[in-house]
Parts: C-alpha cells; sequence; structure tokens
C-alpha cells in the first residue's frame, strides 16, 4: 500500500466545502448556534446552521450546471466538513469562546481532515486559551518549541499539575511525559510509570487519535516494537475507546491510514486479519471512502464474511 494521492474532483468539492463554511454567513451562523443554551444545542439547531451553507451550494450548482451525483458529493462534503469544524471547536477551545477568524486557522490535509499539528500550532497563539489548555494541545500534537516556550510562560502553579517531584503521576497524559523531557528527567519518569516511556506515548498517541504524536514515537522504536505494538494498539480504535474518549473519528480514519502506508505487507496483513472491522469502519464515511475499496482490495483475503457483512449493513445504514 503506498499514499494516493486524491482525485482532482474530490480536491475541488472538498475545497468547495470548506470555503462556504468559511463565508461570512456561515462563520456567524456558527458562533450564533453556540450562544444557545446548552439545552438547546441540538441536532435540530445544528441542521439549521447546516441547510444554509446547503443553500449556498445549490446556488453553485445552479451556476455551474453541476450533475447530480457531483452535487450529491459536495452536500455529502458540507456536512462532513461542517462537522470536523464542529468537532475541532468543542476539542480546542473551552466554554463560549470562539476567535473571530474560526474556523478560518483551520488548515487541511490533502484527504479532506483538518490537518491538526498545523491548526494547533496556529491556535497556541491566542492568548485568551488558558496557558494550560495550551501546553496540553502543545504535547498532544509533539509540538516541541512551543511546549518549551509555554513552559517557561507557566507559574510555579500551573507546573506543579504536571510536575511535582514529591507525587506520583497520577494523570494519563502527554503533557506529563513532555514536562519529564524537557526537564531531563525521562529516567525518572521511566521509573514512575514503570515501563517503556515510548510504548506509554504511543499508546496515549492512539487514544487521543493524535497521528503527529503516533509518529513521534513510532520512530523511536525499534522494527520489533513497533510489529508488536502495532498488533496491540489497532485495539484502541475500536468503539469501546475511541468514541467514548472523543467523537472526532475522523482523526483516528486518518492516523489509521497514517499508520497502514508505514507498514510492510506483511504487518498490514496480520493487522487486517486481527482487527479488520475496526479499521474499515473509519473508511466507510467521507472523506476515507475513496480509499476504502484499496484496502479491501489488499485485505480481501484476510477478513471474514462476517466482517464484509458488517460493514455491507454499516455502509447501508448511512
Amino acid at each position: 500500500m503506498h499514499y494516493q494521492v486524491p482525485r482532482l474532483r474530490f480536491m475541488i468539492l472538498h475545497k468547495i466545502a470548506v470555503t462556504l463554511w468559511c463565508s461570512d454567513v456561515a462563520m456567524d451562523m456558527f458562533r450564533q448556534f453556540y450562544h444557545f443554551p446548552l439545552s438547546s444545542r441540538q441536532e435540530k439547531a445544528w441542521i439549521k446552521v447546516e441547510n444554509e451553507v446547503i443553500i449556498k451550494a445549490s446556488n453553485i450548482k445552479k451556476e455551474c450546471a453541476l450533475k447530480g451525483n457531483v452535487y450529491h458529493k459536495l452536500v455529502v462534503a458540507v456536512k462532513r466538513v461542517g462537522l470536523f469544524i464542529r468537532n475541532m471547536k468543542e476539542y480546542i477551545y473551552e466554554g463560549l469562546y470562539i476567535p473571530h477568524n474560526y474556523p478560518k486557522i483551520l488548515c487541511w490535509t490533502p484527504h479532506g481532515t483538518i490537518d491538526t499539528g498545523k491548526s494547533i500550532k496556529i491556535v497556541l497563539k491566542d492568548d485568551r486559551i488558558s496557558i494550560i489548555r495550551r501546553y496540553k494541545l502543545a504535547s498532544v500534537y509533539c509540538l516541541e518549541d512551543d511546549i518549551r516556550e509555554l513552559w517557561t510562560k507557566m507559574s510555579p502553579a500551573c507546573r506543579k499539575l504536571f510536575y511535582d517531584k514529591n507525587s506520583k503521576v497520577l494523570q494519563n497524559d502527554l503533557a506529563i511525559y513532555w514536562t519529564y523531557y524537557i526537564d531531563g528527567k525521562i529516567d525518572l519518569f521511566e521509573h514512575r510509570i514503570q515501563g517503556s516511556v515510548n510504548k506509554y506515548g504511543l499508546e496515549l498517541a492512539f487514544i487521543q487519535g493524535s497521528k503527529p504524536a503516533a509518529l513521534y514515537f513510532l520512530q523511536k522504536l525499534n522494527d520489533a516494537e513497533r510489529y508488536e505494538l502495532f498488533e496491540k494498539y489497532f485495539e484502541y480504535f475500536g468503539p469501546v475507546y475511541a468514541h467514548a474518549l472523543n467523537a472526532r473519528s475522523e482523526h483516528y480514519a486518518d492516523l489509521i491510514y497514517g499508520l497502514l502506508i508505514r507498514m510492510d505487507e506483511k504487518q498490514r496483513l496480520r493487522v487486517f486479519e486481527l482487527h479488520a472491522y475496526i479499521i474499515f469502519v473509519y473508511f466507510v464515511e467521507y472523506p476515507f471512502d475513496q480509499l476504502l475499496e484499496m484496502t479491501l482490495n489488499e485485505a480481501k483475503y484476510c477478513i471474514s464474511d462476517e466482517c464484509k457483512n458488517a460493514l455491507i449493513l454499516k455502509i447501508l445504514s448511512l
């Protein structure tokens, strides 16, 4: 399996969807949605926001004489891009706060997902977000320069949340790892967690759906360790873990794809054999549905009829 460049039509439709969500009207409605009382901030209210953007898409259909199937793909892109923007807001920003230029500040990958590493780097410049929150975000995405800069700005009281030589590590958080790392105390951290620091970091990266963190820790492992962890930690993409911890399933899909293209054929086939449904269920929706056929073709001799039937039912339910 190799990196697959998306089709031009997909990239154009995705770009249109992002542009529509970044219009003044859409951004204003997005803000209004978050000023509703929490009890009123239900799916009906969100659908109203979404429909306003779809109306703009229908105008493009008329102006450009888009065919029905192309317009349908544009509507799908609009809905999914809106969901990604909403999920990212709720992940990054606490409470009602939304910066004036959101979602324009977001960066996107060619495959239609938010480039979390680049986007978070921009977010970290916003002083209106608490320094503790920014430090945690920088840590989750392994932005070492930003981590060091934020640490120097943090008060002693805030620092104790992440590092206290007189207490044990109680949080499962990449911010804890980075605090010990930049202080040159990684050996002490390894002693306290009673295990491999890199395996610990990789596990948290998988749980939190952080592709930058996963790639950071993977390159620190030898081939044998990577092979072992590929098999074990794909379980963390399952619904018991991922959907309970984080609703941003698009980031798990992006991470899974990033891992698959870095494995050799033997590793991929073994992972498909063990975790086929967990992997492919992330590839049935936009934007990774374009990769489903390619990955299924490689895995066709590894997956059971039960898994195939479950995937068909999942696709039909969308």
